[in-house]
């Protein structure tokens, strides 16, 4: 039997309440040469059981139940035991366009690309938005490319990604970590990939109110981004290429940025938890400011400076 074109991976862990929605949204692709693997991240509610009883109804299913290991622990199962040709990370609260395998496959049979990115539904409440990945629509581009321009959303479920371009590259999410997605995102474009992004919105994201917004949930949010600031500071070299350090150093802006900004949601008696990473990592980009580039040096040495100026150009555009 030949392997399916797309692997389908759905980490899984107590969400017996939406769970049969997104295996429905699966069984409804109109493109059928697909596989799909659900790994039970180690549920103590009735989700192993719904796997178990998905898999008699489907045969392209594969069940793996494993002691919880978090989410990118169950992602990087699935990746393991996909057998297609393209891999595609899908949430287990969410649902899927029935026509998204289908797309894939007709950008497939035209382009060799390594990743393909589309765009989103967002559904809260009563209201949808959309939520884009890329500005260059229906052209390819590549990584290091989109990352000097602008920081890849790094939402994974917005992307399919080759397998073989995976494997190659020893890619897996780092598990542990908040932010997961926004580590393997950049150090999936860092190496290069060969990019399609649609204009269409093929995956429908539903925002609940059990998002993360506890003080405690936030300074683990923190400590997690100072540790993939500090690893982006790591990798970033001025004896690379011009084109990959200015990659690297426009990630690291923005995420220097994200983390200023989670640190000044923190109430003040909570910050004293995060406040030594914080000094850390902030002498660690004042020392090596031609490594890190202009901006992020900026961040690092005069936060409150450069946060009042970006957001008065912010309102000189909005009354614009």
């Amino acid at each position: 039997m030949n392997n399916p074109i797309f692997s389908i991976v759905v980490p899984i862990y107590n969400v017996e309440k939406y769970l049969p929605q997104c295996l429905e949204s699966i069984t409804r692709q109109a493109f059928k040469d697909y596989e799909v693997i659900l790994v039970d991240d180690g549920s103590t509610d009735k989700c192993p059981d719904i796997c178990d009883e998905f898999k008699v109804k489907e045969s392209r299913c594969k069940v793996i139940h494993q002691t919880n290991k978090g989410l990118s622990g169950a992602r990087n199962t699935g990746m393991g035991a996909a057998t297609g040709r393209y891999i595609y990370f899908m949430d287990s609260d969410d649902t899927i366009s029935s026509n998204l395998l289908d797309e894939l496959q007709k950008i497939l049979h035209k382009y060799e690309v390594d990743i393909i990115g589309f765009n989103a539904t967002v559904i809260e409440a009563n209201r949808r938005s959309v939520l884009s990945t890329g500005k260059c629509i229906n052209k390819i581009e590549y990584g290091i490319e989109i990352a000097q321009k602008r920081v890849p959303l790094s939402t994974v479920p917005l992307y399919c990604y080759r397998r073989s371009f995976l494997l190659k590259e020893k890619l897996l999410f780092e598990e542990g970590i908040y932010y997961e997605d926004i580590f393997f995102t950049a150090l999936a474009f860092f190496k290069n990939p060969t990019i399609y992004y649609m204009d269409k919105a093929l995956y429908f994201y539903n925002k609940r109110g059990e998002s993360i917004t506890t003080s405690k949930v936030k300074i683990k949010n923190y400590c997690d981004l100072v540790k993939i600031c500090n690893c982006l500071i790591d990798n970033t070299n001025i004896e690379q290429g011009s084109c990959l350090r200015n990659a690297y150093q426009n990630i690291l802006k923005t995420y220097l940025m994200l983390s200023e900004e989670i640190y000044r949601m923190m109430e003040l008696k909570d910050r004293k938890e995060g406040v030594i990473s914080r000094i850390n990592l902030m002498k660690k980009v004042r020392s090596q400011r031609k490594q890190v580039g202009l901006k992020s040096y900026a961040i690092a040495c005069f936060p409150s400076l450069f946060y009042f100026i970006r957001g008065t150009r912010r309102m000189i555009r909005w009354q614009e």
